[in-house]
């Protein structure tokens, strides 16, 4: 009976997807968000918020009058991009990465309910602040092979491995059965919140690749996860970072939750492949383009 209701509850990919009454924080920037969710004429006023409760946040440090805090959350976010932007240039330092935590922790506070509890703000906090540890105190253009902390590295391999296992427990765990069952597939693209258009055609797949789907899921996120504290082996790195990266790319083509499968990406990519495993990827691109 759930098979029989995914072309009516997911639409098919040349129709429009319906605007949402309360936009989801993670299918889209904060920036034009803002002034609609948290800004003072938005659903949650964050200057009323900020009056009412004491919360760190540099939102309402000059004051919580609603053009103060609507002013500061705007120059919140565009100092967080261009830190950014300077960050993916190669200019990340210490200090860069540590002021982008704060801006985007005062920004997950005055958020309230659209940024509160979300596994991808908690998550993109966490690697942030370990960023920030792992960067070099001074920014560099050059692009410099600079040592990576061995501290560091283990500290963003565990928290790949809490990701990973916590996801897979949910799921094990959880009231509903279908996943222990093997049949989540079946319901998951016909009833997620925020389905993206090919997720028309994953819920039309035959019972089999359904199934399969989330036997594979689920291996992944249990099994490959503690293959993570073998992360001494190169060859088990390499396989470990190519199967979370193939999840969460499929996860995402069909809706998933936005940037949160790119933090995992880039998770794993940085600190399960080294300067080597790189290096045959290159070869493999250069032989390939011959």
């Amino acid at each position: 009976a759930a098979r029989s209701l995914a072309p009516l509850h997911v639409p098919p990919p040349w129709f429009p997807l319906p605007t949402l009454t309360r936009p989801h924080p993670l299918r889209a920037p904060p920036y034009p968000l803002r002034p609609g969710l948290i800004g003072s004429s938005g659903i949650l006023p964050a200057s009323s918020f900020l009056e009412t409760r004491t919360a760190f946040t540099l939102a309402g440090v000059f004051g919580t009058s609603a053009w103060i805090v609507d002013g500061w959350l705007d120059i919140m976010t565009l100092c967080g991009i261009c830190l950014s932007g300077l960050g993916v240039l190669g200019g990340a330092s210490t200090l860069s990465l540590v002021a982008c935590f704060i801006l985007y922790a005062s920004l997950v506070v005055a958020g309230q309910s659209f940024t509160e509890g979300f596994e991808g703000d908690t998550l993109l906090l966490e690697v942030g602040l370990l960023a920030a540890l792992w960067a070099p105190a001074l920014p560099s253009l050059h692009g410099a092979d600079r040592p990576a902390s061995s501290m560091v590295l283990l500290l963003l391999r565990l928290a790949l491995f809490k990701v990973l296992l916590m996801g897979g427990c949910a799921k094990m765990f959880s009231p509903d059965h279908s996943w222990r069952h093997l049949t989540a597939l079946h319901h998951f693209y016909a009833t997620q919140a925020l389905p993206a258009p090919p997720a028309w055609y994953f819920a039309q797949l035959p019972d089999i690749v359904l199934r399969l789907g989330v036997a594979l899921f689920l291996a992944v996120e249990l099994c490959a996860s503690f293959l993570i504290l073998l992360a001494p082996l190169r060859g088990v790195r390499v396989w470990i970072a190519a199967a979370v990266v193939s999840l969460q790319a499929v996860v995402a083509v069909g809706g998933g939750l936005g940037w949160y499968h790119a933090v995992v990406v880039l998770l794993a990519v940085s600190c399960l492949l080294d300067d080597a495993a790189w290096g045959a990827v290159l070869r493999l691109r250069d032989a390939g383009g011959a």
